[in-house]
């Protein structure tokens, strides 16, 4: 019953799910891998391909905050990998390199990120990880590689060179692919919880599970829903809490099977996603463009 009440909109719930579960997932392979946030692990990866940019001009490349970009900066600082200079013309403004023990951490990364692409294409499988591919280029985000004549992005080598990592190694492509990939969806699930706080006043695990209820039907199963938003059971419990708590959403006992529960939008829950759903959606082809051109 659910099954048949996705739309195109479902869809774009469909890859939004999957793109906020990976981000988060290779957010813990970095934190057990290297010790870092994913945020400072983006700051050392684009300070390492852009050495000597300005704080401002890496918080807006990354889609940060300044001050969450002030802080993981320090926090880097602190762990010797990065230092700050102040700019010779504006002292308000510092400029980030990597010092030689950062240069010596990147390494590390693509080993995690390999890790992770791999994890990313055997949950998906072969057709999906190719459709996800078409959706992040170019992803409509500043490019984890620099911009040059034409729109060309750094060739591989150069890239392999900025991580300190060989070029000759089969996999090297791979790798770098995967960074981007991996950027492209930080970026892109960062922006979209920003919409989302806009539009719903919820974060994007809020909303995602709010939007999927709509798409799945008037009254659809718990289990169809985690199924569809592939967040954990204990964050769809507390999140239900609270958009309970907001008159969004009503449970229900199942008339045929009273351990399980179901869902569905109460009015002023359905008409919040109703008014925002175009908005959500031009927001998420803006950041994933390629959606456009998947067939569905």
């Amino acid at each position: 019953m659910a099954e048949a009440k996705h739309s195109v909109l479902g869809n774009r719930i469909g890859w939004l799910s999957r793109f906020a579960y990976h981000n988060a997932a290779i957010a813990r392979n970095v934190r057990a891998t290297t010790n870092l946030s994913m945020t400072q692990a983006r700051i050392v990866l684009h300070v390492a391909l852009h050495p000597d940019k300005s704080m401002g001009t890496i918080a807006s490349c990354l889609n940060l905050k300044a001050s969450t970009t002030a802080v993981a900066a320090g926090c880097l600082e602190q762990a010797g990998l990065l230092e700050r200079t102040a700019d010779t013309v504006d002292k308000r403004s510092a400029h980030a390199t990597l010092t030689k023990k950062g240069y010596e951490f990147i390494p590390q990364f693509a080993d995690v990120y390999g890790a992770a692409m791999n994890s990313i294409e055997d949950f998906m499988g072969a057709a999906k990880f190719e459709k996800a591919k078409l959706l992040l280029f170019p992803a409509g985000t500043v490019d984890l590689f620099e911009e040059r004549s034409a729109g060309e992005l750094s060739s591989v080598e150069e890239v392999c060179a900025a991580l300190h990592i060989s070029a000759d190694d089969a996999s090297s492509a791979r790798i770098v692919e995967g960074l981007a990939d991996i950027e492209h969806v930080a970026y892109g699930v960062i922006e979209m919880d920003k919409v989302e706080s806009e539009l719903l006043n919820l974060n994007v695990k809020g909303a995602l599970l709010l939007r999927g209820i709509a798409a799945l039907g008037d009254e659809c199963a718990l289990r169809s829903v985690q199924k569809l938003t592939l967040l954990q059971p204990n964050v769809i419990s507390t999140t239900l809490d609270t958009l309970e708590d907001r008159n969004l959403l009503e449970r229900l006992a199942d008339e045929n099977d009273h351990r399980a529960v179901n869902v569905r939008l109460t009015a002023e829950g359905a008409e919040l996603v109703h008014s925002t759903n175009r908005a959500f959606a031009r927001a998420f082809d803006e950041c994933f463009p390629g959606f456009k051109a998947l067939q569905y």
